[in-house]
């Protein structure tokens, strides 16, 4: 499965293209989880399929077969003991791991979705800021911050300057 952390990534100098390619990024990760979630149903339907046959398998054999097949000595085989023996069964195994990928796989895809569902509304967000301005008059905050920071320093210098305050200017 592919990672998507690259692409749910946003950038406020880049918000043309990442509107730009909003859609086909939600559509291509919507189609993946659907595909995800039918492997996921379908692994699922396999699982359950390989516990049926090998029920059937175990329920037809005698207990002495059990006995051999398994190295096991039983006297009577019970529901207990059956269902055991199926999730031991070597097809069962297999498909149980199937499906445990499969799983797996489809929560990844769903939680990709969701991202992009959140970076489809944070994109919204960033765009209307941007076109009120918001990013420009961050720019000049941190200009008027490190002005007002460069006419204090330059006080506290002239004040450390000065004569009798007790403060040699280096």
């Amino acid at each position: 499965m592919r990672d998507y952390s690259e692409d749910v990534k946003l950038s406020k100098y880049r918000l043309v293209d990442c509107t730009i390619e909003q859609p086909q990024l939600l559509g291509d990760w919507g189609r993946i989880e659907a595909e995800k979630n039918d492997e996921r149903d379908t692994a699922k339907t396999d699982l359950e399929a390989a516990e049926a046959e090998a029920d059937l398998a175990i329920r037809s054999m005698t207990l002495k077969e059990i006995n051999e097949t398994y190295g096991l000595k039983l006297s009577k085989l019970t529901e207990a003991l059956v269902a055991a023996l199926i999730k031991l069964d070597p097809d069962v195994k297999e498909a149980n791991k199937k499906y445990l990928e499969a799983k797996r796989d489809a929560g990844i895809a769903r939680a990709a979705r969701s991202a992009f569902e959140s970076r489809d509304q944070q994109l919204t967000n960033l765009t209307h800021q941007h076109g009120q301005g918001l990013f420009s008059m961050a720019r000049s905050e941190a200009n008027a911050r490190s002005a007002s920071a460069g006419v204090a320093r330059d006080e506290l210098k002239d004040e450390i300057g000065k004569e009798g305050s007790g403060w040699k200017n280096k």
